[in-house]
């Protein structure tokens, strides 16, 4: 089967429309091989040194006989600044709850079995409510830490803010607390 067939993303028209999400997808396609995932260090982050600030870098821990997890390796400046706090070395079920963490989970595993990159749009509540969301188009690449692998083991995140809601105005490139 070939990429007409079955393409190697799956993504919103409105997340495709964004210049940044666009450079980075065909980036990693260009780095695929044998319908599988790129290797993580075939991704050169001197190459795209101006998204490095919306980039976050999760990674999956998986344990024989346990259920997968998945942990955040690396988040961008602009990403922690965005939510209020470094999610960093915490795991997914640290940070997501209720539907939330297994609509996350299910998104990444899925992810991880078929190899595919991922854009769409969405939301994320700071601070734990729903009155205060950020709005953003959203990509997600899988990679593979090693050659043999055939499933990714890493993902790449790339956010692209469209917009917030809430008790918070823009400052620059970040969103601060109205007064």
């Amino acid at each position: 089967m070939n990429d007409a067939e079955d393409p190697p993303f799956t993504a919103s028209f409105q997340a495709l429309n964004q210049p940044d999400i666009a450079l980075l997808l065909r980036y990693w396609l260009d780095r695929r091989e044998g319908g599988r995932p790129p290797l993580r260090r075939s991704m050169d982050p001197g190459d795209f040194r101006q998204l490095l600030s919306r980039i976050a870098v999760m990674e999956v821990l998986q344990r024989e006989g346990l259920a997968l997890r998945f942990r955040y390796r690396l988040t961008g400046s602009e990403i922690v600044a965005r939510i209020g706090r470094d999610p960093t070395g915490k795991h997914f079920d640290e940070i997501y709850e209720g539907e939330d963490l297994v609509e996350t989970e299910r998104l990444y595993t899925h992810l991880r079995e078929t190899g595919k990159a991922f854009a769409s749009h969405a939301s994320y509540a700071v601070g734990r409510t729903q009155e205060n969301l950020l709005l953003y188009d959203r990509l997600i690449l899988p990679l593979r830490s090693r050659q043999e692998l055939d499933q990714a083991d890493q993902f790449m995140l790339l956010i692209v803010v469209v917009g917030q809601t809430g008790a918070f105005q823009p400052v620059g490139s970040f969103w601060e607390a109205k007064r």
